[in-house]
């Protein structure tokens, strides 16, 4: 797994290992996730062995994927943030593209049997700010420097999907583009459900830019289990070359205000104000209102559906940061009960 020490990457981790595969993870060991945090749910137990390598770094990127020599590599290392991007919007195009690139010329080179999940975003999309869900076969064109880096992911993954690996007999590749994930564990700067915790933690009101927005949100888990089932897919032959959107239900498209409320719902200490809307356009164009995604091509073909509502999403969520409140050390233990109530609801 490239970026295993990031949120998605952290679950991923876990949930492997709780299934009993040798994970191996590939990262830069600078990351915002509390140290606590990385302790409880990245031990020793979980991985095989860390690499600390940069996937702009070609050479060290092959050495350590030549040294594992994996069956099934998970990319998710990436620049994640929008608006941190636009901040630094080199490093975010190195890192998206080049490093996608990177892993994938490395795959090409060594021509071991290996199947490929490259997780771009439903970023990649070309957002028209309309009310339809986003197919795999629309078009990509993302404006803002994150966005644009994850359609020129996707191109890259086309390109050498096209021109490598269509007919090769020991290669597959997919991608995955998963709406906006929720989940215990995220510590990242400039998402709602993070600046949520950090100021109810402190018993402050947090202050709302943008309430109407409108997002995909998907538990953490779900998701997973979508790239689990894309990998399945090819690993069977049943699919390569190929992009899957992973995306809740109609019903569970809300807005960041109605995100907020569904937390604060399972809020222990209510002796403070939650939020508070402010009138803030300054980022109005650096992020789009509407965004939604259509999972009927993942549904047809993997034969995965979001399992968990946003409703329970959201109380997973805000039971894991209360558990992590209260009891940090116990973390690890408590986020693989939520995988395995996860596998028994599947």
């Amino acid at each position: 797994i490239t970026g295993n020490t990031g949120f998605k990457g952290s679950w991923m981790t876990l949930f492997l290992n709780s299934l009993g595969a040798k994970v191996y993870g590939v990262s830069i060991l600078e990351t915002r996730q509390e140290p606590k945090l990385k302790e409880g749910r990245i031990d020793k137990n979980c991985l095989v062995k860390q690499f600390s390598v940069d996937v702009r770094n070609y050479e060290e990127l092959y050495a350590c994927i030549d040294e594992v020599n994996p069956d099934y590599i998970f990319h998710l290392a990436a620049k994640a943030i929008t608006l941190e991007s636009f901040e630094a919007p080199l490093e975010s195009i190195e890192t998206n593209v080049m490093g996608t690139a990177n892993l994938l010329e490395v795959v090409r080179r060594r021509n071991q049997e290996c199947n490929v999940i490259i997780i771009t975003s439903d970023k990649c999309y070309e957002n028209k700010n309309w009310v339809w869900g986003y197919r795999e076969i629309d078009t990509l064109a993302g404006s803002d420097p994150y966005s644009a880096s994850k359609s020129m992911a996707e191109m890259v993954c086309r390109t050498y999907y096209k021109s490598f690996f269509e007919t090769s007999s020991t290669i597959k590749i997919a991608t995955c583009r998963a709406g906006n994930v929720i989940g215990g564990g995220d510590w990242s700067n400039y998402r709602i459900i993070p600046d949520c915790i950090r100021a109810w933690m402190n018993q402050e009101t947090l202050s709302i830019r943008n309430p109407d927005a409108v997002r995909p949100w998907n538990y953490v888990l779900d998701t997973i289990w979508g790239y689990f089932l894309t990998a399945i897919a090819l690993d069977k032959g049943t699919i390569n070359g190929e992009s899957f959107n992973f995306g809740p239900k109609l019903e569970d498209e809300i807005t960041v205000l109605e995100l907020v409320e569904g937390l604060w719902e399972n809020w222990s200490n209510k002796d403070f104000k939650p939020c508070e809307v402010i009138q803030d356009d300054s980022n109005d164009e650096k992020e789009h209102k509407i965004l939604k995604l259509n999972s009927d091509k993942s549904f047809r073909v993997l034969g995965w559906k979001s399992s968990v509502s946003i409703k329970e999403g959201l109380a997973q969520t805000t039971n894991w940061y209360l558990q992590y409140q209260k009891d940090p050390n116990s973390i690890g233990e408590y986020s693989r009960e939520r995988i395995a109530d996860f596998i028994k609801n599947l």
